[in-house]
């Protein structure tokens, strides 16, 4: 994997922060133990994907694990029992808990549209927003724990906001929770220079979305959100050209597959030109066992070389 190798991460799955397989398994086996006690029904299988979904009442329910788990990572398995107690109150089921309307815990978080979809949501019972073709900006409300659930309109209009009011607030609490933990590694592939962000938290297309408003230089940015703690990205300069596509779409291909990340974390290998405040999909072609770039004209005109046929 050569110098980069330490962006790559391996089982125990990356969410969960274990470094040791069996004591993942043990962590699984408590968990699983303390929502069957709950009379939340969890099967091993998704408590390793890092979610559970289940029905609460008409609603479904969706909860994010990464952070019980990685509390318990980090600590004596004496302890695990009071720390899933901290960060899972009684395993409470969200219809019997007080109704989320601290604004603070707002976060904005992206979603490919496949996982989005499988989800099963009714359309328009999320406040959400295209970002680009195959991603969401969803609103999210973070607890401080595990549980994270998706902004109903209804909770929307109590807080009294315009929805870009909140999508703004959202991008700026996902972006401070976040700030100091992203990295940036930057690297040359192919003969082609980018950078890589790496983040131990969740909200780093937030951290990004929030630099890119700060940014005006011109002609723009190549992005590729690879998932919720992978983004690769690549200023446009003079030296910028169809090549530096190709060597980026193949180190994001190779990132994609050696990372261990979740299905909510996931965001795929495309590749986006960030430009004028809006994010447009670069086209590919299979060609003779390799994919080659096919940018529209406004792209190819401000990349070195001949434009796309």
């Amino acid at each position: 994997m050569g110098w980069w190798g330490s962006l790559f991460r391996s089982r125990p799955p990356s969410w969960s922060r274990f470094d040791d397989s069996d004591q993942f398994d043990a962590f699984i086996r408590l968990l699983t133990q303390r929502f069957e006690a709950a009379g939340i029904h969890a099967d091993p299988s998704l408590l390793r994907s890092g979610s559970i979904r289940f029905q609460a009442g008409a609603d479904e329910t969706e909860w994010f694990l990464n952070e019980v788990a990685q509390a318990c990572a980090s600590a004596a398995t004496s302890a695990w029992d009071r720390l899933i107690d901290e960060h899972l109150p009684g395993l409470q089921l969200p219809s019997r808990a007080p109704p989320a309307t601290d604004i603070s815990s707002l976060r904005l978080q992206i979603l490919s549209d496949s996982y989005f979809n499988s989800l099963g949501l009714a359309a328009g019972s999320v406040v959400q927003r295209r970002l680009a073709e195959g991603l969401l900006q969803v609103l999210m409300l973070d607890s401080g724990g595990a549980l994270e659930r998706t902004v109903t309109p209804e909770m929307a209009r109590a807080w009294g906001q315009t929805e870009d009011e909140l999508f703004e607030l959202g991008r700026n609490h996902a972006t401070a929770a976040d700030k100091e933990l992203v990295r940036t590694q930057s690297l040359v592939h192919a003969g082609e220079s980018f950078d890589v962000l790496v983040s131990n938290g969740f909200y780093t297309g937030a951290f990004v979305l929030s630099a890119l408003r700060r940014l005006e230089a011109r002609p723009g940015v190549i992005l590729a959100p690879v998932s919720w703690h992978h983004w690769v990205i690549h200023s446009i300069s003079a030296g910028s050209s169809l090549a530096t596509l190709q060597a980026m779409s193949g180190f994001v291909e190779s990132l994609a597959g050696q990372i261990r990340v979740t299905a909510a974390e996931s965001l795929g290998t495309n590749l986006f030109w960030w430009h004028e405040g809006t994010f447009e999909q670069i086209p590919f072609e299979e060609r003779d066992s390799r994919r080659e770039p096919r940018p529209t004209p406004a792209l190819a005109a401000v990349l070195r070389g001949p434009p796309s046929a």
